[in-house]
């Protein structure tokens, strides 16, 4: 195993993780704002 290798992974799962939380972030103010335009 090369020494960098663990540095890229926990590089790409950290830019994964926020990249997924900001998603979610954005689909709950989403649904917040359709579900008030609703009513």
């Amino acid at each position: 195993m090369m020494a960098g290798t663990t540095h890229w992974t926990h590089l790409l799962l950290f830019t994964a993780w926020m990249f997924f939380y900001l998603a979610y972030q954005a689909h709950k103010i989403n649904s917040r704002n359709y579900g008030r335009a609703r009513l």
